[in-house]
């Protein structure tokens, strides 16, 4: 009777530490996967470190917001677009496309998008302060850097909700947003659309045209295929062009 005990135990125990194995490695996986280190943005205010960082990053796009608007649609008229290179890869990583595009910025009132002629795989929204997954808290933000803000966005009249973190990376000096964005499902939750990381100057010293402020010098997006698998589509600036 104590020897099956004893072994009841084991067995027990072996069957408890699988369990505390697997999690340690794994962790919490996340709707994507952890694709690309991604963790998913907690449902939690933006913490301390972050507000710091996100008051850079809607600044600076607050500023290129302005720039382009008054640029493209002012009295005189000017064409402006950025140089990308753009890169594609299949659900195994397997790169299926590489070009370097034109994007001319145009606006509709009050959004800005780009055209690329050449491509119909370009990022077609412009990154700024009123990027509707960053539209109520750039502003929140902006008018009070200290103050906890959500991290979490639902848009009136849409069916998708929005997460960002603000992250800054010490060894390039670079900031950044990661976006999250799911959409409603028919049983009242939400189900991952994609997660976005996006790079921004928001330095005046890693540019050499002070308009270049706020521009997204790395845009990546990453589509959930199956399994862990996902899909990638990334846009590197290469500088601005007076057309």
């Amino acid at each position: 009777m104590i020897r099956t005990l004893i072994i009841l135990c084991l067995s027990l125990s072996l069957i408890s530490c699988g369990k505390v194995r697997t999690q340690r490695l794994f962790g919490k996986l996340p709707p994507l996967g952890n694709i690309a280190g991604l963790e998913e943005p907690p449902s939690a205010p933006i913490n301390a470190t972050e507000l710091p960082i996100a008051l850079r990053i809607c600044t600076a796009l607050g500023k290129k917001r302005a720039f382009l608007a008054t640029s493209i649609s002012g009295t005189t008229p000017k064409r402006i677009a950025y140089n990308f290179s753009l890169e594609r890869k299949d659900c195994k990583q397997k790169v299926i496309e590489t070009k370097s595009l034109i994007a001319e910025i145009l606006s509709s009132n009050p959004d800005l998008y780009y055209s690329a002629p050449e491509s119909t795989n370009e990022f077609i929204d412009v990154i700024t302060d009123t990027t509707i997954a960053l539209s109520e808290v750039c502003p929140a933000v902006i008018a009070d850097p200290t103050k906890q803000i959500k991290n979490s966005t639902i848009p009136i009249n849409s069916n998708k909700i929005y997460f960002v973190k603000f992250s800054h990376d010490n060894v390039s000096g670079f900031d950044s947003v990661q976006i999250n964005t799911k959409i409603a499902n028919s049983t009242g939750g939400y189900d991952p659309q994609d997660a976005q990381l996006v790079t921004i100057y928001t330095n005046i010293l890693q540019v050499t045209d002070a308009n270049n402020l706020g521009v997204e010098k790395e845009r990546s997006q990453y589509i959930k295929c199956t399994g862990r698998e996902y899909t990638t589509r990334k846009e590197t600036f290469i500088r601005s062009i007076l057309l």
